[in-house]
C-alpha cells in the first residue's frame, strides 16, 4: 500500500498517531509539563515571599526612622532612629548621620548622637517637670498632642540640652512640629537670639 500523505492527511496522521501512542508521549510531556507547573508556582511563592518580606521591612523602617508627630506614643524603651535600618550600614554607605531618640524607663526621652557601636553622646533629654505623675501606673511613656507638646506621666516636659551639643543635631528630627518650649529652650541656651 502506497503512503503518500497530503498536508491535511499528516496533520490527521500526525494526530492520529499521537493519539495511538499516547501513553508514551503523554508521560513525557506530562513529566515536563508538571515539571514545569512546580517551577512556575515555586517562583511564584518565592517572588511573593520576597514580596511580603519587602513589605515588611518597609512598614518597620518607616515606623522606625519616622519622627514623632502629633498623637504618636513612644513607650518606655522604645526607640525611633534617625536612619532606621540603614542605620546599620556603614556611615559611608548608607550617607546618613544617625540619631537615636529613646524613651528610658527613667521617665526621660533622651536623644542620642550615635557613633561607632554602643558609643553614644547623649545631645538633649526631656522630663516632666515635676517628675512623673504619681497616680500614672506603669512604666514612662511619651506623648505628642495635638499642638506638639510632649507629654510624659501625664505632664509637658521640659528639655535640657548638653552643653556641647551642635544645633544641627537639635532639630527639626526627631518631630513634625516643634514642641512649644523648644524655643525657649534654645534661646536661653544661646542657640538663637530671640523668640
Amino acid at each position: 500500500p502506497k503512503q503518500s500523505i497530503s498536508g491535511s492527511e499528516n496533520s490527521e496522521k500526525s494526530i492520529l498517531l499521537m493519539s495511538n501512542n499516547s501513553i508514551g508521549i503523554q508521560g513525557r510531556d506530562n513529566d515536563t509539563f508538571s515539571n514545569n507547573i512546580s517551577e512556575t508556582v515555586f517562583s511564584r511563592r518565592f517572588h511573593l515571599l520576597i514580596c511580603i518580606v519587602a513589605s515588611c521591612l518597609a512598614m518597620f523602617h518607616n515606623g522606625l526612622s519616622s519622627p514623632l508627630e502629633p498623637g504618636n506614643v513612644l513607650g518606655a524603651g522604645k526607640i525611633r532612629s534617625r536612619c532606621g535600618l540603614f542605620g546599620i550600614l556603614p556611615k559611608s554607605v548608607s550617607r546618613c548621620r544617625q540619631m537615636t531618640l529613646a524613651m528610658r524607663s527613667d521617665g526621660a526621652l533622651a536623644l542620642y548622637d550615635s557613633g561607632p557601636l554602643l558609643l553614644r553622646r547623649l545631645v538633649w533629654e526631656m522630663r516632666a517637670e515635676g517628675g512623673p505623675d504619681d497616680g500614672h501606673l506603669g512604666l514612662p511613656e511619651c506623648t505628642v498632642d495635638d499642638f506638639g507638646r510632649v507629654i510624659i506621666g501625664g505632664q509637658e516636659a521640659s528639655v535640657e540640652l548638653q552643653p556641647d551639643a551642635p544645633l544641627r543635631f537639635v532639630t527639626p528630627w526627631p518631630f513634625i512640629i516643634e514642641p512649644p518650649k523648644w524655643r525657649k529652650m534654645l534661646t536661653e541656651s544661646g542657640y538663637i537670639s530671640s523668640m
